[in-house]
C-alpha cells in the first residue's frame, strides 16, 4: 500500500516575491504576469514531485524487492555517512522510495546500469545487477541525488538547475564531465577508506544468497568503469594544479613526495565543492592555466572519454604553455562547441585581444620587415578562426562579438592585401601570412 503523503498547497502569485526573496521582488520583477508564471511554474513542480513520490512508493515500483537490495542500499548509506563525516561535511541519507529498479531493455537496450533523473529526483537501477556492480552503481547514483538535493534551484522558478558541478542552463549543459570525473572521484575515495567493511559485507551477502565460491560477482575489485576516463582528467588537472601551487611556493624541485603536499588539499577542494556547492575554488585554474581554462572544463562532456579526440583536445590545451595562446585558441574553439560558451571564452582572454589589436592596428612598415608578416599573418589566422566560430550565435555576446570580429577581420585581411600589394608578394612565396594561427607552434605532449 502507498505510503500516505501530506497534501501540497497551491501558492497565489502575491505570495511569489515573499517566497522567494524576502520581499525584495522576484529579482527585480513586478508585473502581475510574471508573478503569476512564476506562481504557476513552483505549483506545477510541487504537483509533479508528490505524484512522482506517490509512485516511486507504490508497491510494484519499490526498489526493495529482496534482502540483498535491502543491504546494498543500507550499506552505501553507512560507506558515504563515515566518508562525508570524516571530511567534515553533511549527509543524509537516501530513503529507501527514491530508488528503482527497471530493466535495462525499458531504459537504454544497448548499455544501462543506473541513471539518476534531476527533474524527477528518482534514480535507476538495472534490474540485473547484483554484487559489486550492484553497490558500486547505487553509490554513484547516490551521490547524484545528493548533488541534486543540495544544489537544484530549478523548483524556485529560475532558469537554471544545478547537480553537484553540473550546470544546466538555457544555453546547454556544463561541467557535465567535469561532474562525472569528481563523483567517480569520490565513489573511489569512499571504497578505499571502507574496504574492510565493504569486503566483509559482500562476503556475508554472498554467503546469504548460496553463491558459488568461485562465483567472482561479490568479490571487491577497481575495475574499470564507465566515467574512469573523467575520473583520470579530473585527476590529471588536480596534479596540474598541485605542482603550480607547488611551483608558485616552493619552486622548482625534483622531490615528487613534495607535491603530495599540495595535491591532498586540491582534491579535498574539489570534493567538498561537490558536497557544499562552493566553486570558487576552481577560479585558480583560470590563474595557473591561463584566462578561460575554466570553460574548457566546463565544455567537458560526460562522453568524452580519456583515449577519444576530444579528451586528448582537452589533455593537450593544459599540456600547452600560456604563451601559445594561438594553439589554445585553436583547440578551444574545436572544443567548445556552443558558439556562446566560446565567445566568453574568447572575451576573457583580454591579454590575446590586445595583442591582436595591437597588431592590427601597425601602420604599414615603411620596408618588409618579417616581424610585421608573422603577426598580420597571425591576426588574420585569429581573427578567421574566431569568426567562422562565432558564426552561429546562440546569445547576445557571441551575436555581438561575431559582428565586431567580423568588421576587424576585414580591417585585418585589407591591411594585409595592401602590405602584398606594396611589397608585390605571392602568399604561396610567404607562408607565414597564410591564415593558419598555429604554424608555428606545436603541441607539446602529454606528460
Amino acid at each position: 500500500m502507498a505510503e500516505k503523503l501530506q497534501p501540497y498547497r497551491n501558492i497565489h502569485p502575491h505570495e511569489v516575491a515573499d517566497r522567494t526573496d524576502g520581499g525584495r521582488g522576484l529579482l527585480g520583477m513586478r508585473h502581475k504576469r510574471l508573478k503569476k508564471n512564476t506562481a504557476r511554474k513552483i505549483n506545477e513542480f510541487r504537483r509533479r514531485h508528490v505524484q512522482g513520490e506517490v509512485r516511486s512508493r507504490s508497491a510494484d515500483n519499490l526498489f526493495l524487492k529482496n534482502h540483498e537490495h535491502q543491504q546494498q542500499l543500507a550499506l552505501v548509506n553507512t560507506v558515504l555517512h563515515a566518508y562525508c563525516s570524516g571530511i567534515g561535511v553533511p549527509f543524509v541519507s537516501v530513503p529507501v522510495h527514491a530508488i528503482r529498479t527497471i530493466s535495462a531493455s525499458e531504459k537504454h537496450p544497448e548499455k544501462f546500469n543506473g541513471q539518476y533523473e534531476s527533474r524527477s529526483g528518482l534514480i535507476y537501477i538495472d534490474d540485473t545487477l547484483r554484487g559489486f556492480e550492484l553497490f558500486w552503481t547505487i553509490l554513484h547514483e547516490v551521490l547524484h541525488a545528493i548533488g541534486r538535493t543540495t544544489f537544484d534551484v530549478h523548483e524556485r522558478g529560475w532558469n537554471s538547475r544545478r547537480v553537484g558541478y553540473e550546470q544546466t542552463t538555457r544555453y546547454g549543459r556544463h561541467f557535465s564531465g567535469f561532474n562525472e570525473g569528481v563523483v567517480e572521484l569520490i565513489v573511489h575515495e569512499c571504497a578505499s577508506n571502507a574496504y574492510h567493511e565493504i569486503v566483509r559485507a559482500l562476503d556475508a551477502m554472498k554467503t546469504a544468497a548460496g553463491v558459488d565460491a568461485g562465483d567472482m560477482v561479490y568479490e571487491f575489485k577497481f575495475q574499470p568503469h564507465a566515467y574512469d576516463a573523467h575520473r583520470s582528467l579530473v585527476g590529471d588537472v588536480i596534479h596540474k594544479e598541485a605542482r603550480a601551487r607547488q611551483l608558485e611556493e616552493e619552486g622548482e624541485t625534483e622531490d615528487d613526495t613534495l607535491l603530495m603536499k599540495y595535491v591532498e588539499p586540491v582534491q579535498l577542494e574539489m570534493i567538498r565543492g561537490y558536497f557544499s556547492g562552493n566553486m570558487m575554488h576552481l577560479r585558480s585554474i583560470e590563474k595557473h592555466f591561463g584566462e578561460g581554462s575554466l570553460r574548457l572544463i566546463a565544455a567537458l562532456k560526460d562522453t568524452d572519454g580519456y583515449e577519444s579526440d576530444r579528451g586528448s583536445q582537452f589533455l593537450h590545451y593544459f599540456a600547452t604553455l600560456s604563451d601559445e595562446w594561438p594553439t589554445r585558441l585553436r583547440i578551444a574553439s574545436e572544443f567548445i562547441e556552443n558558439s556562446e560558451s566560446f565567445a566568453l571564452y574568447v572575451r576573457s582572454n583580454h591579454e590575446v585581444l590586445a595583442t591582436i589589436n595591437d597588431y592590427v592596428a601597425t601602420p604599414l612598415p615603411q620596408e618588409r620587415t618579417k616581424e610585421y608578416e608573422r603577426n598580420i599573418g597571425l591576426a588574420c589566422g585569429v581573427l578567421m578562426l574566431i569568426e567562422r566560430s562565432l558564426r552561429t550565435p546562440t546569445g547576445p555576446h557571441s551575436r555581438r562579438m561575431h559582428a565586431e570580429y567580423e568588421a576587424l577581420l576585414k580591417v585585418a585581411h585589407d591591411h594585409r592585401d595592401r602590405y602584398m600589394k606594396t611589397y608585390n608578394l605571392n602568399p604561396n612565396d610567404v607562408p607565414v601570412l597564410t591564415e593558419r594561427p598555429d604554424r608555428h607552434l606545436t603541441i607539446r605532449p602529454h606528460i
